[in-house]
């Protein structure tokens, strides 16, 4: 499997997982490993709470621009450049960072007051991997990518924490 399929699968978990309730990844899964898409987790019955429900409108648009970018980045050949990835990533980066904005700007009790800022500085490493594509030779291996790659996880294991809290 080429390094670009198993970032997208990555990217695309981890995105997913930044929402609670419509998320892409199942909230007890850990980073894929395969090119598999991520899944839907089951339908529950209960409505998510007011602030799970603003959690998922200030992240909604940052998902969807991720999800725009990981797919951009699999129908990309293997050769492709950072310039390739880039054109795609800048609105995934610019859409981050308004949902960041945005978190920071609530008060979120209890665990949540921890675990956000942390996804938020999580997803801040991200968004300057996301902006630092354009001079990259290769989007598929390298330094970058190895960056890239450990950022993903971080984000998504601080997504995860998020989910936790939500439920908890």
């Amino acid at each position: 499997m080429s390094s670009s399929l198993l970032l997208v699968a990555c990217l695309g978990a981890v995105l997913g997982a930044c929402t609670t309730g419509s998320s892409k990844a199942t909230p007890n899964s850990s980073p894929p490993t395969s090119a598999s898409a991520p899944t839907s987790p089951p339908a529950t019955s209960a409505p998510p709470t007011p602030l799970a429900s603003l959690y998922l409108r200030i992240l909604g648009p940052a998902d969807a621009a991720s999800g725009k970018f990981f797919t951009a980045l699999k129908a990309l050949p293997a050769t492709a450049t950072g310039a390739d990835a880039e054109k795609s990533a800048l609105p995934a980066a610019d859409a981050i960072e308004r949902a960041n904005r945005q978190l920071r700007g609530v008060k979120w009790p209890g665990k949540l007051g921890r675990d956000i800022p942390a996804l938020v500085s999580a997803n801040e490493a991200l968004v300057i991997d996301l902006r630092s594509l354009g001079p990259q030779k290769s989007v598929t291996t390298g330094a970058w990518t190895t960056r890239f790659e450990r950022d993903v996880r971080a984000v998504f294991n601080r997504a995860t924490a998020v989910q936790t809290d939500f439920r908890g």
